[in-house]
């Protein structure tokens, strides 16, 4: 009983260790993004700070994944801080986007200032089948972009995995269509795809034209032959507008991706068998 005591002891003692050292590592990289929030125009800068505790994380989870100085190409990360966090934190960062929300309009990324660090291609992201080299990669990162898509993802994505060399990381992520909320609103009748101003006011939709849930990413994950295939489920929104509570609520949550607002899909691409 007394082994089987300290044995349980130690796991929660590593557990907590682990924990912390994470939270330790996300508020490193939190100090790093806050300096490059701080080189946006001053229209941008408290947008970009809101947004510093979603792409911590995935800038920690990149870390955990790939070394300083490869190769990580993201895809429609627009005029956002990940791409020149990756280049803040060492990586050779590639930022491949269309510019062609309002945004850019006021604020062209040539002028910015901040992604002075990345290699900008500035084309569709169906142009991402010609845009980079076989074995030229060592991640492809994604998130919250292709959902806007008005064509397949799956020509692009097997282009960027045969960018990736061997062992390299596939990482995106998007929303959930079938959250705990929209659960909830789709049954209480208050559940709507987006505004009818976004759809219908402007020339071109920009917005959301469909979204995914677990099941999807695994069958994408199944399509592209990912090695280590994981899913992981976060809750921004929750955690950007409720703090520590938003936190406790998304550390719950996420042990069921499935019923999370935002959903990701890590894998590798297959080693080369000697």
């Amino acid at each position: 009983m007394f082994r089987d005591t300290l044995r349980n002891y130690n796991r929660v003692a590593s557990l907590a260790v682990g924990q912390l050292l994470s939270l330790t590592e996300e508020m490193s990289i939190s100090a790093i993004l806050s300096a490059v929030a701080d080189t946006y125009p001053s229209e941008l800068r408290k947008e970009q700070h809101r947004d510093i505790p979603r792409i911590a994380w995935h800038l920690q989870m990149l870390r955990q994944n790939l070394q300083p100085a490869s190769v990580v190409a993201d895809i429609g990360g627009g005029i956002g801080l990940m791409s020149p966090g990756m280049a803040a934190l060492g990586y050779r960062s590639i930022l491949l986007d269309d510019f062609r929300d309002s945004v850019n309009s006021r604020f062209p990324i040539e002028t910015l200032g901040v992604h002075k660090n990345v290699r900008i291609i500035s084309t569709d992201a169906t142009q991402a089948v010609d845009a980079f080299e076989p074995d030229s990669l060592d991640g492809v990162t994604s998130f919250e972009s292709v959902e806007h898509w008005h064509h397949s993802p799956k020509p692009v994505f097997h282009a960027v995995m045969r960018a990736l060399k061997p062992g390299g990381l596939f990482f995106f992520g998007l929303p959930n269509c079938v959250d705990l909320r929209k659960r909830i609103t789709t049954v209480i009748g208050t559940s709507q795809w987006s505004s009818m101003r976004d759809w219908y006011e402007p020339p071109v939709f920009r917005g959301h034209v469909r979204e995914a849930r677990v099941s999807d990413l695994r069958y994408i994950g199944n399509d592209l032959g990912l090695s280590e295939p994981k899913i992981l489920g976060r809750n921004w929104e929750v955690v950007l507008r409720l703090g520590v509570i938003g936190r406790m609520a998304d550390a719950v949550l996420s042990v069921k991706p499935s019923l999370c607002s935002d959903i990701y899909l890590i894998g590798r691409k297959p080693a080369i068998q000697s």
